[in-house]
C-alpha cells in the first residue's frame, strides 16, 4: 500500500512540474499566478526525487525481510 502511495505523489509532483512548465512557456502571466508556476517547477522535481528515494529505500527494506 505505501508503495502505490509513492508512486502517485511521484507522479503527481512531475504533473505538477509540467503544469508550471507550461503555464511558464504558454502565457503572460500576472504576478500571482508566475510565481505559483516557478513554485512548482522547481518543487516538483526536488519533491520526485525525494519520492523515488523513498520507494528504493522501500524496496531494500522488503528484500531484506
Amino acid at each position: 500500500m505505501r508503495k502505490i502511495r509513492v508512486i502517485l505523489g511521484i507522479s503527481g509532483s512531475l504533473l505538477l512540474c509540467f503544469l508550471g512548465i507550461y503555464r511558464l512557456l504558454n502565457e503572460s502571466l500576472s504576478t500571482g499566478p508566475l510565481i505559483f508556476s516557478i513554485f512548482f517547477v522547481i518543487a516538483g522535481p526536488i519533491s520526485a526525487i525525494a519520492m523515488v528515494k523513498d520507494y528504493k529505500r522501500q524496496k531494500e527494506i522488503l528484500y531484506r525481510q
